[in-house]
């Protein structure tokens, strides 16, 4: 049963890491974005 727990725990963590990493990536690319804007508009 512990086993089992951990496994799924583990599997959550990777799942919310995966997450993490993608809205980081996607946050990223908007701020670039933005940047971007602001020089094209100086």
């Amino acid at each position: 049963i512990v086993k089992n727990r951990t496994t799924k725990f583990a599997r959550y963590v990777k799942h919310l890491g995966a997450r993490i990493l993608v809205y980081m990536g996607l946050l990223t690319k908007i701020s670039h974005k933005v940047n971007l804007f602001d020089i094209l508009g100086m």
